[in-house]
Parts: structure tokens; sequence; C-alpha cells
């Protein structure tokens, strides 16, 4: 019995000591507890090259993790901590700048995410390229588009060296919507394009352009000419039957085509190969025409 007394105050004992440990570590001298906290902060820059641009970054934000006491970490907020890049001194190529974080002296930084970022610089070129312009979209039954002429049709561009070497011409779009006749329409969203047709941009940086905005002429042409042309049945055949005579025709015996422009119009427009027989009754048959 004393030997289960003495157990149970040993153990009494070491719990109390362990729980006043816990209570010291988390809380000594009767202190805040401390916090954590991530932020994700948008990535500054600081600094500049005369003529240099920075055009790409590999990374847009920063996480970041403080610690603190409680009530220092809950007023914390992104403009009381800031993340950054120095760009200062930097020549044209590829660099990898260490990002640097400042906060309040109350906390102290337990991590971050990313400790450094690609950037890449170029100097800044501008020239002329030309415009092209798509056409979208459906004319007018029987109608078809011409070329399409654009007034500039010349624009400039400007940007970092880097990118404005890959751009070849800039490209914007119309889209047609049943129009039957000639129309011009200003085109916007000129967008820098490759020699094969990928658009050329920066994740930092757009190239831009100028004039923004030019005029296009659609020209909206007639597919063809219509024209009547008769049915011929030299391809019907009848056997002639003692006795019977024969007469053909066809229902419609003129049928309307659309002639392209520069072709020949044919003459008659023949149907298939049909064999009548020998009738003794009136016969109707429909037959196929075919392509002149």
């Amino acid at each position: 019995m004393k030997e289960n007394l003495g157990l149970r105050v040993l153990a009494l004992v070491i719990a109390i000591v362990l729980w006043a440990y816990v209570r010291v570590t988390t809380n000594p001298a009767g202190r805040e507890v401390l916090a954590q906290i991530t932020l994700t902060l948008p990535l500054e820059r600081q600094g500049n090259a005369p003529n240099l641009i920075p055009y790409e970054y590999s990374a847009e934000t920063v996480d970041v993790t403080l610690e603190g006491e409680s009530r220092v970490v809950k007023q914390l907020r992104e403009g009381l901590v800031r993340a950054y890049v120095d760009l200062n001194g930097m020549t044209a190529g590829s660099h990898w700048p260490e990002v640097k974080v400042l906060y309040p002296p109350e906390v102290r930084l337990v991590d971050q995410e990313p400790r450094s970022v690609n950037v890449k610089i170029s100097p800044l070129l501008a020239k002329e390229v030309p415009v092209e312009v798509k056409v979208g979209g459906t004319a007018a039954d029987g109608m078809s588009t011409g070329e399409v002429s654009v007034d500039p049709d010349r624009v400039k561009i400007q940007g970092p060296e880097a990118l404005v070497n890959e751009v070849a011409r800039v490209r914007g779009r119309i889209l047609l919507d049943g129009q039957s006749r000639t129309f011009t329409a200003d085109v916007t969203g000129l967008t820098p394009v490759s020699e094969n047709g990928t658009p050329v941009s920066g994740n930092n940086y757009q190239v831009r352009v100028a004039p923004k905005r030019v005029a296009a002429t659609v020209p909206i042409e007639s597919k063809g000419t219509l024209m009547g042309v008769p049915v011929a049945l030299e391809n019907a055949r009848v056997a002639i039957r003692e006795g019977y005579r024969y007469s053909m025709r066809a229902d419609p015996s003129v049928v309307t085509i659309r002639v392209a422009k520069n072709l020949e119009p044919p003459t008659v427009i023949k149907t298939e190969a049909v064999d009548f027989g020998s009738p003794t009754t009136v016969v109707e048959q429909e037959v196929a025409l075919l392509p002149p």
C-alpha cells in the first residue's frame, strides 16, 4: 500500500514538472505566446539602368513567413512588409538578384520563397513592321472577300531588343457577319507576332505599338455571275416500241448556275445516263445533273 502511494506521489510530481516546463517554454515569465504569419507579397523593383528594360521575371510574388508576439503579428499587413530586388548596376542579360525583405523590428523572418529571382534585362529598341489583317466569319451568301488593304500599312513597335528582334509584323482581325458590300472598319488590338505567327511578349513587358489603330478596307465581291442554262437530255435513252412515238422533256428545262469570274459558261447542263426502256405510258424519273 505504501509502495503504491509512493508511486502515485512520484507520478504527480513528474506531471507537475512537465506541465510547468511546457508552460514556461510556450509562455515564459507570463509573456505573450509567439505566433507566425505567412504573407504573399508583390515583388517590387528598385533602381534601374539607363536605356535598359527589365522585361521578364521568374516570379511576381514572394511568400514570407514572420514570427513574433501575437499582438504584433496580428497587426502585420502588406504595407508594413515589403519584398524587392535591387536592379542598380545591372547590365543587359540574365541575372539572379537576391530578394530582400523589409519588416518591423518586433518580428523575425522565419522563411521566404523564393530567395532569388531570374531577371532578364535588354536595351530599348524601336523599328517599323508591316500590318496584317486577318478576316474571319462569312460574307453574305454568294459573296466572297477580296484582298484587304490597310491604312497605315506599317506601324512602329518599341520594347526590349530581345523581344523586338523577334517581331516580324503586327496582326489584327476583322470578323464578318453577312456583309454584302465593301466596307472599311477600324482595327484595334494589334498584336506583335513572329515570322511563324506566334505572339511576342515578355511576362512583365508588352511590346508597344504605335499607332494602336488602323483602318482596314475589306472588298466584298460576288463569287460569280448567275445565269440560266438549258438542260440537255442527250444521256437519256428510250428503246422504240413498234407503234409508239416518244418525246422527252426536262422539268425544269433551264437551271440557274453561278459562273466564277474568268471562266467560260457552259452552253448546256447534261443529265446523268438514264434508260427508260420501252414504256407504253408516260414515265417520270428524277435524274441527277452532271457538273459542267
